[in-house]
């Protein structure tokens, strides 16, 4: 039997992930799953031998530390009782992550932990930063560690030389279930049918994700006399206002900051050419994958996963200089490239099947929680 935790009191990416993942796991029969209070138990999938579902709570401090030690003995009795022999830990804060870990160190189960982000990245809160000193050590020592993309491993190494002496492992994150309607991919197949926008950008309007480089590069494309349709969907982050403003006086630029379905936004991806991921700074992302899914290339910086993630031609295009002039001109190029001979949208579907899918990867994490 293995255990499988996700300890999050919001829903979020991580969480969708997490879903996806432990729903394409191959042996469900033998598996136990801690879920996020949040999920319905329509979400998954009916083999699962068991589905915990756990309100995550994190107010006052002597509450939360209560509820910590509450939770780990349940979870410790719950692992003797049905005698696990495997813990996976796939979760988006570090606290829980060493409250779960205390488990296997008492009960010397082997554990397998899930690092989205091997180092500290722009958008980030600073206090994530000082609770990795005394989690990553942690995890080093008493966990096999999965990281996202290749290069994090020499990432996590220079940051925390702890880890040198730790068991990483690279897996690249799968495509994300909950954003995939088979319908609609049918819609994107057709190449170049039901498009209105030239490109989209979707997720939280930060100065990391480069949102306002985006803004810059088309007034360069403007002052060029060329001009692109773009919608921006996102309805938090620093740069909302700027991009609220530029939108209203700019009739190429499409905004919504309200949220939207899941289905809404891949109904947005299919009406658009290509995805734009100008990121000044990343780790590992899903954002690919889904773009992908709906045969979008992705326009991106060669920062975090994406050059491992992307080939250029095939499935993205990088951005030449993370400058205006330079993501402008990135832009015109792809999606001149788009129009001709020399993009081919099947190429998509091949470096897809190869790069993300939930199936191969999710067999390959349970041989990794099981070996």
């Amino acid at each position: 039997m293995i255990m499988t935790i996700c300890a999050s009191n919001n829903r979020n990416a991580i969480v969708d992930g997490y879903v996806g993942l432990i729903n394409h796991f191959h042996n469900k029969k033998e598996l136990i799953a801690i879920i996020p209070g949040l999920c319905k138990s329509e979400e998954f999938d009916s083999e699962i031998h068991s589905l915990v579902f756990e309100h995550f709570r994190n107010k006052g401090k002597i509450a939360s530390k209560l509820y910590c030690l509450s939770f780990y003995i349940r979870l410790a009795q719950l692992a003797k009782q049905e005698t696990v022999e495997g813990i996976f830990i796939y979760s988006d804060s570090e606290w829980p992550n060493l409250v779960h870990l205390m488990i296997p160190t008492l009960r010397k189960i082997k554990t397998t932990v899930f690092i989205h982000d091997p180092k500290h990245h722009s958008g980030e809160q600073k206090i994530i930063r000082f609770i990795r000193r005394f989690a990553y050590p942690f995890y080093a020592r008493k966990a096999t560690c999965i990281l996202s993309y290749e290069k994090a491993k020499s990432e996590i190494v220079e940051i925390h030389p702890i880890f040198k002496e730790a068991k990483l492992v690279s897996v690249r994150l799968p495509s994300m279930s909950v954003m995939e309607f088979q319908d609609l991919r049918q819609v994107a197949e057709q190449h170049n049918a039901a498009l209105e926008y030239d490109l989209i950008f979707y997720g939280r309007l930060e100065a990391y994700k480069g949102v306002d480089l985006l803004l810059q590069a088309n007034q360069y494309l403007h002052t060029t006399g060329r001009s692109v349709r773009i919608v921006i969907i996102g309805g938090r982050g620093e740069l909302k206002e700027e991009v609220k403003k530029a939108a209203a006086q700019d009739p190429s630029i499409t905004f919504l900051d309200d949220y939207i379905s899941n289905r809404a936004l891949a109904e947005y991806i299919v009406k658009s050419r290509a995805v734009i991921l100008p990121y000044r700074d990343a780790t590992g992302t899903q954002t690919i994958q889904i773009a992908n899914y709906y045969y979008k290339p992705v326009i991106v910086n060669r920062v975090g996963c994406f050059d491992e993630y992307v080939v250029e031609g095939k499935n993205g295009f990088f951005i030449s200089e993370m400058t205006p002039e330079g993501v402008g001109e990135t832009i015109h190029s792809t999606l001149e490239q788009m129009a001709g001979l020399d993009y081919n949208p099947a190429n998509l579907r091949e470096t897809f099947d190869a790069f993300f899918d939930i199936d191969n990867i999710a067999r390959e994490i349970e041989d990794i929680i099981q070996g």
